[in-house]
């Protein structure tokens, strides 16, 4: 969500983000998950269509690079 630093707000609960219709723009996906990993109580991800079925068919890669944003010090490369 564009606004996920009011939806997080709205919470002290944890957050699990689901991944959405990654669409066409597969980076514009990824740049709003790690936007919102900023957010305290946001989590994690679930791994969902964006990393099962990437718009450039690299699995491997659209994973690794999922787990650099939830875990950008975890020492994934892509």
């Amino acid at each position: 969500s564009p606004d996920m630093d009011q939806v997080a707000g709205a919470t002290s609960m944890p957050i699990v983000m689901l991944g959405g219709d990654p669409g066409a723009d597969a980076a514009r996906t990824f740049a709003g998950w790690k936007a919102a990993m900023k957010e305290p109580n946001v989590r994690g991800l679930v791994a969902g269509r964006a990393l099962v079925y990437p718009e450039d068919g690299d699995v491997e890669r659209a994973v690794t690079m999922a787990a650099n944003i939830v875990h950008p010090n975890g020492g994934a490369t892509a």
